[in-house]
């Protein structure tokens, strides 16, 4: 077995370019998407999937949950992938995770499936007072999402280790965002914001020497079965 090709420069262009991206498309579609958001939150719920389809989308999840991504970065690390390599993926995942779910403390806005239960304006974007409501009550804590953040700050880290494998997962982050939508869980515009969240925490990290670095000693991944 050949080893895994992995270029540290195409790799980290390419991460940098889709960061960006994902900073400026989500902003820019996140502020309009505000305006509306109730229609498109009730468009998307109304229109069911298929049966397989639906399934894919509402498993895509775990791609942007914790436990999904530390299971996944586990079956990694069996396989034999350098832990600098899965140090970079995880810094990517659980930064841009965290820093949404911290910024949720800021505000609140009722999620989409307690409209009904916390009696909110049929076309109102959900924003209560700021920081109103306990900071653990799930359901008033629907901006920005730490799902779409975590998802996408993965996928741009598991894009730049597997740069072959690219195009899937930047697919699984985005169908996790639409799955956040599809059950109610959150806004377009909070999937879109969470997004920016994890843009801006790729750019900063694969902007930095030292985020760098730690992939630096292992650029090639070597399979189990070959000697070291």
């Amino acid at each position: 077995m050949s080893s895994f090709e992995y270029s540290p420069t195409r790799s980290r262009r390419f991460a940098l370019v889709v960061s960006l991206l994902f900073v400026l498309l989500g902003a820019g579609l996140g502020g309009i998407a505000f305006r509306y958001d109730p229609m498109l939150s009730e468009a998307i719920r109304g229109r069911e999937l298929s049966g397989d389809l639906e399934k894919a989308v509402l498993l895509s999840e775990a791609f942007a949950h914790g436990s999904g991504v530390i299971v996944i970065l586990l079956a990694l690390m069996l396989c034999g992938i350098p832990k600098g390599k899965l140090l970079q993926i995880l810094i990517l995942a659980a930064g841009a995770g965290v820093t949404a779910n911290l910024l949720k403390s800021l505000f609140t806005r009722v999620r989409p499936y307690a409209r009904e239960a916390l009696s909110v304006a049929e076309n109102s974007t959900a924003f209560q007072e700021m920081a109103s409501g306990s900071f653990w009550d799930a359901s008033l804590r629907s901006f920005p999402s730490g799902h779409s953040a975590t998802a996408v700050g993965f996928a741009i880290g598991l894009a730049y280790v597997f740069p072959k494998a690219r195009w899937l997962f930047l697919a699984l982050a985005l169908a996790a965002c639409y799955q956040r939508v599809y059950v109610g869980a959150h806004y377009p515009s909070d999937v879109l914001w969470g997004a920016v969240i994890a843009g801006i925490w790729g750019l900063c990290c694969l902007g930095s020497k030292w985020y760098t670095k730690l992939g630096s000693s292992a650029d090639q991944w070597i399979s189990p079965s070959q000697p070291k």
